[in-house]
């Protein structure tokens, strides 16, 4: 699957549920910045990054800033779950 987010400033997605054992996802920062929470890791991303995971952990997205827009894509891949 391949999905288009867009998360205005201050804002978080809320917490998404684990995805099954192997469900992998690639996520791209298109505009702005973006926090990554995985279980009790954070990333800190930003327009140009990319990151590639394992999905089968709860996960979140926050949007730091106070002024801008975070726009990004993730790509979901269920060809390994379980």
């Amino acid at each position: 699957d391949l999905v288009a987010n867009i998360l205005p400033p201050g804002w978080s997605s809320g917490e998404f549920p684990s995805h099954r054992a192997g469900v992998r996802e690639t996520l791209v920062v298109s505009a702005g910045r973006l926090r990554l929470v995985l279980g009790k890791r954070k990333f800190e991303l930003a327009a140009g990054d990319s990151i590639f995971y394992g999905a089968d952990v709860g996960h979140r997205f926050d949007n730091p800033s106070a002024t801008d827009t975070a726009v990004f894509y993730i790509v979901i891949d269920y060809s390994r779950a379980e």
